[in-house]
């Protein structure tokens, strides 16, 4: 029976878990749980179709990702009779003028053709906005997206984990490490494994120090904030106004308001006065009624992402028996659970349904090397 152990528990790790647990693989997750999981500080707006970024590989990602959750969802609903998460409840894109929404109209009718997971799309400005929200945006046009959707990182990963265990995969909260020669130890103690998969997020640069190559792996911290409003309910569309905040209704008239995007090297959890001030500030900007929400909490995630901004994929050099995966950034919750179909195919030793050489990571030694 072949042997493969998981490094991080976070949505690539546990979507992998999942996908190989369906298999006759023997498979053990090893988790820290470190504060600052980005999976868990995350709101999870799946709706890739209007991003205007023009890399073809990332936009293959997010796209199949977008298009895997109705299988993954109604799988696990077969499974579990438990909330995965996962809602489709519309999304709204904002603009400022109706050029710029005709625009992202059209680009996003050209995309429904190949992702006819994007549903209607339906142009808004003040006549029809109290249609689809009740929030009125300073924004005065937008793009309803009907595909668009919603997932609690947290409730998704967990629904993983627990079916992963149901069907036999083993969960280690410990620590995993690794000496020169490739050899894995968990709290000290040696492991064998026919495969590793490596999905260490932020952190696993700690893993590359000791294999002698480059940090490939940069991280940012992102703080979001918990609103309590009774203007949203559960069927409230996603709000995505310009730029890189985003509102995020959930139930019980809770919702997300994000992000920050701030570059470090440091691993501290704690939220801060200044991403407060800046996420308030941008959505009292954008929404004005929203200055009567009650303040109910926050979070903080480190995004990992690479130097181009493209996750990367695939076997450490002279270390053919460990799987790098990592740097899925702001889009992990969107194309997370598909790449797990991605990493699952790759460490049983089959083809994937995707060209991996495009998501090689560029490993290069340590200068001492």
């Amino acid at each position: 029976m072949r042997k493969i152990i998981i490094v991080g528990g976070g949505i690539l790790g546990m979507s992998t878990a999942y996908e190989l647990s369906k298999s006759d693989a023997d498979v053990v997750v090893v988790d820290r749980q470190d504060a600052g999981q980005a999976t868990r500080a995350a709101a999870g707006i799946i709706c890739p179709w209007l991003s205007q970024r023009r890399n073809k590989d990332w936009y293959t990602l997010v796209k199949n990702g977008a298009a895997y959750y109705p299988k993954l969802v109604a799988e696990l609903s077969s499974i579990r009779n438990d909330d995965t998460g996962f809602y489709r409840s519309g999304a709204i894109a904002l603009s400022p003028t109706k050029e710029k929404r005709d625009q992202m109209h059209e680009r996003a009718k050209k995309k429904r053709l190949d992702a006819p997971e994007i549903g209607a799309l339906i142009p808004l400005d003040r006549d029809n906005f109290a249609d689809y929200t009740t929030v009125t945006p300073v924004e005065p046009y937008g793009l309803y997206v009907k595909g668009g959707a919603r997932v609690d990182g947290e409730k998704l990963v967990n629904n993983l984990r627990i079916q992963a265990e149901a069907n036999g995969v083993t969960m280690l909260h410990a620590n995993a490490t690794i000496n020169e020669s490739g050899e894995l130890f968990v709290d000290g103690e040696r492991l064998e494994a026919d495969q590793i998969v490596l999905t260490a997020g932020a952190w696993a640069n700690e893993w590359l120090h000791t294999l002698n190559l480059q940090p490939i792996v940069s991280h940012q911290k992102a703080e979001i904030i918990h609103l309590a409003s009774p203007m949203f309910t559960e069927d409230s569309p996603v709000l995505i106004p310009q730029g890189t905040q985003y509102i995020v209704p959930f139930s019980n008239e809770k919702i997300i308001v994000g992000t920050t995007h701030t570059d470090t090297e440091k691993f501290d959890p704690t939220p801060t006065r200044e991403g407060f001030e800046t996420i308030l500030e941008q959505c009292y900007e954008s929404f004005p009624s929203l200055t009567d929400a009650e303040v109910v909490g926050a979070r903080v995630g480190f995004r990992p992402y690479t130097e181009n901004f493209l996750p990367a994929f695939g076997p450490v050099p002279s270390f053919p028996h460990i799987l790098f995966a990592n740097g899925l950034g702001s889009t992990g919750l969107t194309m997370g659970p598909y790449l797990g179909t991605v990493l699952s195919s790759m460490a049983l030793g089959h083809a994937p349904d995707l060209d991996t050489s495009r998501y090689a990571p560029d490993f290069k030694p340590t200068m001492s090397q």
